[in-house]
């Protein structure tokens, strides 16, 4: 092996020699410089990446900040919710439980209307607001009648408009309907004992039609019996706002298209006003014109 290298070097050139000295050192140093350009590469694409890393990891941890801030806030407004929702619930159950209280109450004036069923009402409204002995024969009927049933001071608990909020517009509708239907014997009778003019009363017709837009199945009936009817209605009445109250409970919110036109048919007739006095304002104290918008 020796004597092959031996051979090989002194074939060689000066010339030769120079440039495969030149070509290895050449070789080596372009090695050597891109070993450092490398490492001088791995460190800089390490610093990278340790950037990087970190700003993972930060955006991981704002990310995680603010999910526990919306997952806090969300807690606390489905507990508001909760909240308001519980207090929504128990304040449309004390207006029910007061709207059906009062209805309870007014049903001692039931007695009154069934007294209705065989006396002629106009008549004895007319007779009662005379000065004869026939009319003195019917007040004292009335107040004796008014006695007997305990409603010669009738004060039925009446829950405010402030109820109204919290049931079903029928609902609120079928008892405005029965408080100014079962109370209207006991009105009249009032009227009766004192003696009073028949105008301070609604006429017949007005609470006649209220009742059959509140049970149209028996219009018929109304229709037939007048007056006298309203003993038989005012049952079935009840037994309406019952079911609405519970469909308030049970369905909160939950009012149809018919129940809300039938509910505003109602109102409309129920809330007219109850006296029908006819006094006439004195010339020297009337206005000249009155105000229509």
């Amino acid at each position: 092996m020796d004597a092959f290298w031996n051979f090989v070097w002194s074939q060689l050139t000066p010339s030769a020699l120079v440039a495969i000295i030149i070509f290895v050192v050449g070789t080596w140093i372009k090695a050597t410089i891109e070993k450092g350009e490398q490492h001088e590469w791995d460190k800089k694409l390490e610093a990278i990446r340790s950037d990087l890393r970190r700003e993972e990891e930060a955006r991981k941890a704002d990310f995680k900040a603010r999910d526990d801030q919306l997952t806090s806030l969300r807690a606390a407004a489905l507990a508001g919710l909760s909240t308001r929702h519980s207090a929504l619930e128990q304040r449309r159950l004390n207006a029910i439980e007061k709207i059906w209280s009062a209805t309870v109450d007014r049903r001692r004036f039931h007695l009154v209307a069934s007294v209705f069923r065989t006396l002629k009402f106009e008549k004895a409204l007319k007779a009662a607001a005379q000065n004869d002995v026939e009319g003195q024969k019917v007040q004292k009927f009335a107040s004796a009648m008014a006695k007997a049933f305990g409603v010669e001071e009738p004060k039925p608990a009446i829950p405010g408009d402030e109820e109204r909020l919290f049931v079903s517009p029928l609902a609120w509708a079928l008892f405005s309907s029965y408080g100014q239907i079962v109370s209207y014997p006991v009105v009249a009778l009032s009227i009766m004992r004192f003696g009073q003019p028949e105008n301070l009363i609604r006429p017949p017709a007005e609470i006649l039609e209220l009742a059959k837009a509140s049970l149209p199945e028996w219009s018929k009936f109304i229709d037939e019996w007048g007056v006298a009817s309203i003993a038989s209605i005012l049952g079935p009445l009840e037994e309406k706002l019952f079911s609405e109250l519970q469909r308030s409970l049970v369905e909160p919110g939950d009012y149809g298209e018919a129940a809300v036109r039938e509910a505003a048919k109602i109102l409309a007739l129920a809330e007219k006003e109850g006296l029908k006095t006819k006094v006439e304002i004195p010339d020297a104290v009337r206005a000249e014109k009155e105000p229509r918008p």
